[in-house]
Formats: structure tokens, C-alpha cells, sequence
């Protein structure tokens, strides 16, 4: 049997969302430096980490008890905020900056994901390049540009968004591209944008 545990281990992995045994999991001193820090939104019945800040805040989603999922914040100093665009059913938070800025998707009630921002304050920006059906917000730079993909019911593309919510396009993908190579270049890319 296993048990859904997340975790952070400082030095050696930014975060994880860990599947171990039951009985494995106290098993901490396989990482003599490292600090283990579980946690769970309140409410939560599944917790997974997607990004990691340098203050140690981390960004990610979480499945409450009703089947519905949600993002979250987990500041350095343990608060949780948990948060949902208008209209969700579906929270899916990416990545997070130096400066708590937080990208990802939420679905809506017709199951069509959006992009989404939210800022260290709390507010919620939601996005779409022109065109799409569907855009997934793949990670956001600490100048506040975000790097992500949409599909405009013919074929896939990747896009840009600056921080003052200019999208760029920035090239065509084949859908069979897309398995890794293009989810690797747009987290890689955005170092530099």
C-alpha cells in the first residue's frame, strides 16, 4: 500500500510529490542533510508540489473531498493560501517567482482551461492567447513573463506573456512534439525571457 506524501527536500530535490510505502515513510535518514517538510492544505485528501521559490514558498494543487481540485501557496513560514479563479472547477497552480507570483490553469464549468496569474496580493488575472480553445500555463520568470501552450482546435502553439499581458506566439508544434520536448523548452526558455 502506498500514500500520497508531499514533501521538500532542501539541497537535494526542490519538491516532490513523493508515492512511498506506509512503512517507508519515516525513512528520512536515506538524506542525512536533508529537511523533510509534509504538508496538506486543509481539506485536502491528495497534495502535489509543482514549484519551488528561492524564500521557500511553494506552489502546487491539491484534490479536496469532493473530486474538486485547487491551487495553493505555502509560504516560508508554513501559511497556506489556497485559491480559485471565478468560475473553476479546477485549479491547477505551475509555477511560482521570487516574487510570489504564481502561474498555471483553471478549468471552467464548459471544461475548457484558461491560463491564470495570480500575484503575491492575491489577485487573479485569467488569460487566453487569441484563438484558443484550451492554454496551459507552463512556468512564469521573476520578471513576470509566462511561458505555456495553447491549442487552437487545429494544432498546438506555444506562447509568451509578458508581464504587462502582451502574448506573443512563438512557434507551431506537431502534437506528437509535445511529449517532453516542448514542456522541457518552455520551463528552459523562460530563464531568459
Amino acid at each position: 500500500m502506498t500514500s500520497p506524501w508531499t514533501g521538500l527536500f532542501a539541497g537535494a530535490v526542490a519538491c516532490a510529490m513523493l508515492q512511498i510505502p506506509a512503512a517507508e515513510a519515516a525513512r528520512i535518514d536515506r538524506y542525512p542533510d536533508a529537511k523533510l517538510t509534509l504538508f496538506n492544505p486543509e481539506g485536502s485528501i491528495w497534495t502535489s508540489t509543482a514549484s519551488i521559490d528561492d524564500m521557500d514558498s511553494v506552489a502546487g494543487y491539491y484534490e479536496d473531498g469532493g473530486n474538486v481540485d485547487h491551487g495553493f501557496v505555502r509560504a516560508h513560514d508554513g501559511t497556506i493560501f489556497t485559491f480559485d479563479p471565478q468560475g473553476s472547477i479546477g485549479t491547477y497552480a505551475q509555477s511560482i517567482n521570487k516574487k510570489g507570483s504564481v502561474t498555471g490553469e483553471y478549468y471552467d464549468s464548459d471544461d475548457i482551461a484558461h491560463g491564470l496569474v495570480r500575484t503575491s496580493d492575491g489577485t487573479i488575472t485569467t488569460f487566453d492567447p487569441q484563438g484558443s480553445i484550451a492554454t496551459i500555463a507552463l512556468s512564469v520568470n521573476n520578471k513576470g513573463s509566462i511561458t505555456g501552450e495553447y491549442d487552437d482546435g487545429s494544432q498546438d502553439h506555444g506562447f509568451v506573456r509578458t508581464s504587462d499581458g502582451t502574448i506573443t506566439v512563438v512557434r507551431s508544434i506537431r502534437i506528437n512534439e509535445y511529449c517532453g520536448i516542448w514542456h522541457q523548452c518552455a520551463r528552459l526558455c523562460n530563464g531568459i525571457l
